[in-house]
């Protein structure tokens, strides 16, 4: 029997659980804290989906009730081995986890198929996100994307779209190539302290940091940072403030902004993935 637990979540979750719903799918949501304290039937259900990301402690599962109590740990007493797990994170650490109960577990963002629709989704909200952050025009304005990854390459062709000069930065010569071949201007990052004086917006993308305190002070008053990347992010924060430049976290962006395309998007995902492991 296909049914489906959601536990915690954001938006997408509610918005993934409703679209089962009108595919006459049953499925039940856990939401809150409240909702979890009287929940006890968790083996009726064949297939289990977490949030995307699993979580943002590394910890709990991830809910936008904060009180919401639920560990990896505790989450696997609850569950049987004939049931199967879908998120997106953590992947090492859940893996072991699930395996050690012989329960399979499937990580969504692990898809090269969903990581490139999820990006344009998050590159859709850094629009959005950008947009929120300025009361001036953008168009001309020259904005640096900071690595050349999906995320990057999708957002770089939003922003070429509605008028943005935009730049790339990457350590590795092949991605500057490619970016070059889509038409944008290049800048390696081993001498980005030369260059970032001269951008209105900039968006980091990558996971490591690679900007310096000193790179940070060449940044313009009027500039402001987004930082899309995932810990350890691009940058830190703190120097940021200690500069007084404008920094602004884009985390999560498809369930900020596009919570009702994101949530379809995963229902999608998880539906063909059921259907063609049957075939």
């Amino acid at each position: 029997m296909d049914n489906f637990l959601i536990i915690g979540g954001d938006k997408r979750m509610k918005v993934l659980y409703e679209t089962l719903l009108s595919k006459g799918i049953e499925a039940s949501h856990i939401g809150n804290m409240k909702d979890l304290s009287a929940f006890s039937d968790y083996d009726y259900y064949a297939n289990i989906i977490l949030p995307l990301p699993v979580s943002k402690d590394g910890r709990r599962i991830f809910s936008s009730d904060s009180n919401f109590e639920l560990t990896f740990e505790k989450l696997t007493e609850h569950l049987m081995p004939i049931q199967k797990v879908f998120g997106g994170g953590f992947h090492g650490r859940l893996k072991a986890l699930f395996d050690n109960k012989k329960i399979e577990y499937c990580d969504i963002m692990l898809d090269e198929d969903f990581i490139e629709a999820n990006a344009y989704l998050t590159a859709q909200g850094a629009l959005r996100l950008l947009l929120e952050n300025t009361e001036d025009y953008i168009t001309g304005k020259k904005v640096l994307i900071i690595g050349f990854g999906r995320v990057a390459a999708a957002l770089a062709s939003v922003l070429k779209a509605v008028g943005l000069d935009v730049y790339i930065a990457a350590r590795s010569s092949k991605q500057l190539k490619k970016a070059s071949y889509f038409g944008y201007k290049t800048v390696k990052l081993s001498n980005i302290g030369a260059y970032i004086c001269f951008f209105d917006y900039i968006f980091a993308t990558v996971p490591s940091k690679v900007l310096s305190l000193y790179d940070i002070s060449l940044i313009r008053e009027d500039c402001v940072y987004f930082e899309l990347a995932s810990a350890p992010f691009s940058a830190d924060k703190s120097d940021f403030d200690t500069q007084s430049k404008k920094h602004v976290s884009g985390a999560a962006l498809p369930g900020k902004y596009l919570s009702t395309a994101s949530g379809k998007l995963i229902a999608d995902y998880i539906l063909q993935f059921i259907s063609a492991k049957k075939e």
